[in-house]
């Protein structure tokens, strides 16, 4: 049996309530930016960031992916990104709307 939209933002809600912070990775797994997040309210089981995430990335690093973690470092999971590499000192900007984590019963 699937379970309800009120479910599904329940558990969106408590998820928000560990997800302190999210952060950028390279190709082997390794920490590349952390960063604070702030979440919206869920919408169907859906949990956002409430706004665009900016990170700092230092010259010759490479992003291939984001992690949600705890703020004591559990790493909950997250999604691949399309891998860049950064020549340069830059940031990298990690979209609200692009960017979520999905609870499905």
């Amino acid at each position: 049996m699937a379970m309800n939209v009120v479910y599904r933002d329940a558990l969106a809600n408590a998820a928000a309530g560990m997800i302190s912070e999210l952060a950028l990775f390279d190709p082997d797994g390794k920490e590349v930016a952390r960063a604070a997040v702030a979440w919206a309210a869920p919408d169907k089981g859906l949990l956002r960031p409430a706004k665009d995430i900016i990170f700092r990335i230092a010259a010759g690093r490479t992003i291939a992916g984001w992690r949600a973690l705890s703020m004591v470092g559990v790493d909950f999971g997250g999604s691949e990104l399309p891998v860049e590499t950064f020549t340069g000192e830059g940031t990298y900007t990690l979209l609200a709307d692009k960017t979520g984590i999905a609870h499905r019963i």
